[in-house]
């Protein structure tokens, strides 16, 4: 159960790494140049020609970054929806056994804590996992919107305009089409698990009453 897990993390761990690298190039993307004088750099052909493949490596890295994580998600789709259900179930389970056990917890306190926090750490540590993710991919847009491009010529202009639009639709890590790894789906989960246990909570205090 916990190995998905992992996996998604070391696979979004993987893909912030790369991803920032090429978010240096572009904050970057005039370094090495002179740009003391910015009337001149329009006609400075070696200026020009430096930012265009400066552009496209980023377009291509950006481009191979998202394609390899979308094939990555929709290969591993199936396999983690079916550990989530495995994982619901078993929570559920649990939850419905604390509050149906008649007997005394206080033997069992060391393995239901050791429970809870290994649960409660998967869990933070996925939704933080994709929520970066998703995080680090809307700054491809931010920076290219700050991108100093006014003396660029209009061959490089055009790459830039061809970037943005690429960048703006952002990468996420869905279980399903519509079922995004981020923090609004933290909060659905956790929501669900308190209305969850304050039901059972009123039902047990029916019955004991």
């Amino acid at each position: 159960m916990i190995s998905p897990c992992e996996m998604t993390i070391y696979f979004t761990s993987r893909m912030r790494y790369q991803t920032t690298l090429v978010l240096d190039i572009l904050e970057n993307i005039n370094e090495g140049f002179d740009i003391s004088d910015p009337d001149t750099l329009i006609e400075n052909s070696k200026y020009q020609e430096g930012i265009k493949q400066r552009l496209k490596i980023c377009i291509k890295r950006h481009t191979e970054i998202q394609t390899t994580g979308k094939t990555l998600v929709n290969g591993s789709q199936a396999y983690t929806f079916l550990m989530s259900i495995a994982g619901v179930i078993i929570g559920v389970s649990i939850i419905f056994f604390l509050f149906s056990f008649e007997g005394s917890f206080e033997k069992r306190y060391p393995r239901l804590v050791t429970l809870v926090i290994s649960a409660g750490l998967t869990f933070t540590h996925i939704i933080i996992a994709g929520q970066l993710v998703e995080n680090i991919a809307t700054k491809f847009f931010e920076i290219l919107q700050a991108v100093d491009w006014h003396y660029w010529n209009q061959q490089n202009r055009n790459i830039l305009i061809i970037f943005m639009q690429n960048t703006q639709q952002v990468f996420q890590i869905n279980f399903l089409d519509d079922m995004a790894v981020n923090y609004q789906l933290g909060i659905s989960i956790a929501q669900s698990v308190y209305s969850m246990i304050s039901v059972l909570r009123s039902l047990k205090n029916l019955d004991d009453s």
